[in-house]
């Protein structure tokens, strides 16, 4: 099934974006990350989403950015940068476009005739392969005393979802319910048979409010996410969910449909499949048919399987 769809090109990055984005979300996740020295002279009670942003047209093909500011020691304001790398592989050069990255906040600082503010860039990483954390002068061949103090210092906290135990996200390490979800599937989420296994306990932390409004629209995202970028089967979601929640459950199939139905339009826009109107038709029957009986196998009645299967 084609996925890579014009709007949802980055979907880690979009997920990333629209949960982090929340002022309490962010709060929740740098109580669980930040070291307990530096977190203590921090007033989290502060903390503001900034409106502008740092990344260029070139850094964009690292980094996506999320700048907040907070209070240090009560009083002195500096600024947080979450830096997303979403990509499924490390930087070889990361402090060079950590300084490119902090040398745009501080020229606007300058031109707004601001006061400089000092940076904790902190880089969140869920790809595949190892990212080895060095210092800046690693990258020089030739380094010595002498030279070094002629480079610029400085170092990034990194956040390497990979690092961290699924049963400390969905335990102990934060408290809100979408931090728990999201960490934990963009951990796993390059991992189909690991996903598949762990999904059901996963979504299972948010289960008493997928029913309400904002809930639905979480589900949804988590579902869009789950769709593009993993490689599970909608009908395996749609299980899952149902599991959890009869309502979450229709929220699931709703979504799901949505999403298929997308890429319907996009392969008529494109020209890429003729007939396939009449193909996801058959699809989407079968699809609803094999469901409708996994449904029975895992223990629903069957009134209410119909009930949950009606679009």
């Amino acid at each position: 099934m084609q996925k890579e769809y014009s709007d949802i090109t980055h979907p880690h990055d979009k997920l990333f974006k629209q949960v982090f984005s929340d002022v309490s979300n962010a709060t929740d996740f740098i109580q669980g990350i930040f070291p307990k020295q530096l977190l203590g002279k921090l007033d989290l009670k502060s903390l503001a989403l900034e409106t502008g942003t740092y990344v260029n047209k070139h850094l964009k093909e690292a980094f996506s950015d999320l700048v907040y500011s907070v209070n240090y020691r009560g009083k002195e304001q500096i600024q947080i940068s979450l830096l997303f790398e979403h990509k499924s592989y490390p930087e070889k050069y990361p402090h060079i476009q950590l300084l490119e990255y902090q040398l745009n906040v501080f020229k606007t600082q300058i031109k707004q005739k601001q006061e400089l503010t000092p940076i904790i860039p902190i880089i969140v990483y869920h790809g595949k392969r190892k990212w080895e954390q060095k210092a800046f002068t690693e990258d020089f061949k030739y380094m010595d005393e002498e030279l070094e103090k002629y480079l610029p210092k400085f170092e990034y906290m990194l956040c390497d979802f990979s690092k961290l135990e699924t049963e400390a996200i969905i335990g102990e390490l934060f408290t809100k319910e979408k931090i728990k979800i999201v960490v934990a599937l963009m951990k796993l989420i390059f991992n189909r048979k690991i996903l598949e296994e762990l999904l059901e306990p996963i979504l299972r932390i948010g289960e008493n409010k997928y029913a309400g409004a904002d809930g639905k629209a979480f589900l949804e995202t988590i579902i869009s996410y789950l769709y593009f970028a993993g490689d599970i089967e909608p009908e395996v979601i749609i299980e899952t969910v149902a599991k959890i929640s009869e309502e979450g459950g229709k929220t699931a199939m709703t979504a799901a449909a949505k999403l298929m139905e997308r890429g319907v339009q996009q392969g008529i826009q494109q020209g890429i499949q003729q007939g396939v109107q009449q193909g996801m038709q058959q699809g989407r029957q079968e699809t609803l048919r094999e469901t409708y009986a996994k449904l029975i196998k895992s223990g629903m009645t069957a009134e209410a399987a119909k009930k949950l299967l009606e679009l």
